[in-house]
């Protein structure tokens, strides 16, 4: 078999695991039925109705859910109501930068205001494949050994995380892509591996940090905390390696990229000193106890390990790596054949990839309001590549790629079942049964005179566009007089918890942050 035979058919794997990957994203957009109350965010904000203030006329009447839907998340867009700046207000009151919703946005315009998922689906599908364009980059740089970018591009395009990333109307299919984006780029910074010519792809690197830090800081703010144990690694790394012009040129890029982020979108210091979000996070990281965040760390292991790699998986990894260590001893050749080691840049790749995971991993454990997959799932890809790295250097060759191919197949096995995917309703309880959404008795949804606060936000899409419903907001409310108005003589009100409960009405279920009544009509 001659050489280009042999790359053409490693080439035509890996298309296959690409389109395979795709498709998989595809199929879980196509079947999904359930969203989280973010999601709405989403839509209203990208609609110019959201924060509460703009476009109420949606409350106080009874109407279809379709029109409630239409007067919610597409009207205002339709009419051409909503620009760059309505975004970026709307934004500035929320507690992430607008980079998503101004690319979103686009998409919904060319794509229809209407077709919202569609719009979200495509975009985010754009994402993943640059991402793939990137991680592909990445592992190809450090390993030569094609089995090697096979298996690890499984363990990260077909995590359970991942994919459900894709089919999420939010940021963080984006904030995946520009982490993936700067940690490329600072691989070609620190890894030039011989490279035919060195300036080109030195210089495309220290670009590439430029633009990934502007665009990372005006996506997710999680992205400060990827770039840290980076550019700590960076700036060793370029000391000891004897680089001072490639350490210099790639500091002041990102500090270029990071300051223009923050001249372009000024709030973002409020989000992260004054916000509700970044006085939680501070809260948990300085008053938690000791017991509390060893307690957190260990619920986000648990669910990194449903999304990744089991840790029976890390279990059977260590035995084997102590068992060789002893065999080698004995033997008198404790380290492998150098024609069996995956490449000279792997234990520095692994010291940078296990910064990035230790870091990222911890302080997102601890300092989370809510334990929830979606909050690390961004940075699936590079706990892929920490466990890859980690197995190669701990572990013989052949026995890392045996390792390697099983995790493989179970993060493959479990990620594509439909069942498996995460709608990230941890924060807030989601019961299996809630008929009341869906059947055709009329609904009520009342808030509070807080406003149109998030939480309200969790039904809407949810609901079937046939359903009537009615929405508004009051410190007390009478739900019998509403649900005559109905004309039906039974009617379901869900009622924000911040309003007492009530033993007036037959309390019937508990969805997300709302009570839920059976309102009969005499």
């Amino acid at each position: 078999m001659t050489i280009e035979t042999i790359l053409k058919k490693k080439r035509t794997i890996m298309l296959v695991l690409l389109v395979l990957a795709v498709l998989v994203r595809v199929f879980f957009g196509v079947v999904k039925n359930d969203y989280h109350c973010d999601e709405g965010i989403t839509l209203a904000l990208t609609n110019g109705t959201w924060p509460v203030h703009v476009a109420t006329d949606h409350r106080l009447v009874w109407m279809d859910m379709g029109e409630l839907s239409h007067r919610m998340f597409d009207s205002r867009l339709e009419r051409g109501k909503v620009d760059y700046d309505t975004l970026t207000e709307a934004t500035a009151r929320d507690v992430h930068p607008p980079l998503y919703y101004w690319l979103l946005f686009d998409a919904r315009r060319i794509i229809g205001p209407s077709n919202h998922h569609l719009a979200s689906i495509t975009l985010n599908m754009l994402f993943f494949l640059v991402s793939c364009f990137f991680f592909i980059g990445i592992v190809s740089r450090i390993w030569k050994d094609t089995r090697i970018l096979f298996l690890a591009f499984i363990l990260f395009a077909f995590s359970s995380a991942t994919i459900s990333l894709t089919v999420y109307m939010r940021m963080y299919e984006l904030l995946q892509m520009v982490c993936l984006g700067f940690l490329y780029s600072a691989v070609l910074v620190c890894f030039p591996d011989g490279d035919r010519k060195p300036l080109p792809v030195l210089i495309t690197g220290i670009a590439g940090l430029m633009v990934f830090s502007f665009m990372g800081l005006m996506t997710q703010y999680y992205f400060l905390l990827f770039i840290v144990p980076v550019c700590v690694f960076a700036f060793f790394y370029l000391l000891i390696t004897k680089r001072p012009a490639a350490l210099l040129w790639s500091m002041l890029v990102v500090l270029a990229g990071l300051y223009v982020a923050l001249r372009l979108f000024p709030p973002m210091i409020d989000h992260l000193t004054k916000s509700q979000r970044a006085g939680q996070s501070i809260a948990n990281l300085t008053t938690k106890t000791t017991l509390s965040k060893l307690e957190s760390i260990w619920m986000y292991i648990r669910l990194l390990s449903r999304n990744l790699v089991p840790l029976a998986v890390l279990v059977v990894a260590a035995g084997l790596a102590v068992f060789q260590q002893i065999r080698g001893r004995i033997e008198g050749n404790g380290s492998a054949d150098e024609s069996e080691k995956p490449g000279r840049n792997t234990v520095p790749f692994m010291i940078l990839m296990v910064l990035i995971f230790l870091f990222t991993f911890t302080i997102i454990s601890i300092s989370a309001p809510y334990q929830t997959v979606r909050y690390f799932a961004a940075f699936i890809p590079a706990y892929a590549l920490t466990f890859v790295s980690v197995i190669l250097v701990l572990l013989r060759y052949r026995s890392a790629l045996v390792l390697l191919a099983a995790s493989a197949v179970l993060v493959f096995v479990y990620g594509v079942l439909p069942g498996n995917m995460n709608v990230f309703h941890e924060d807030y309880p989601v019961p299996e049964e809630r008929s009341y959404l869906t059947d055709d008795i009329p609904l009520m949804i009342i808030g509070t005179p807080w406003g149109y606060t998030w939480k309200n936000m969790v039904p809407y899409l949810n609901i079937p566009h046939d359903k009537r419903v009615y929405v508004m907001e009051q410190e007390s409310v009478n739900l019998y007089a509403i649900a005559r108005e109905s004309g039906s003589p039974v009617v379901y009100a869900l009622v924000d918890d911040y309003l007492p409960e009530t033993t007036e009405y037959e309390h019937i279920s508990y969805y997300a942050f709302f009570h839920v009544y059976k309102v009969t009509v005499e």
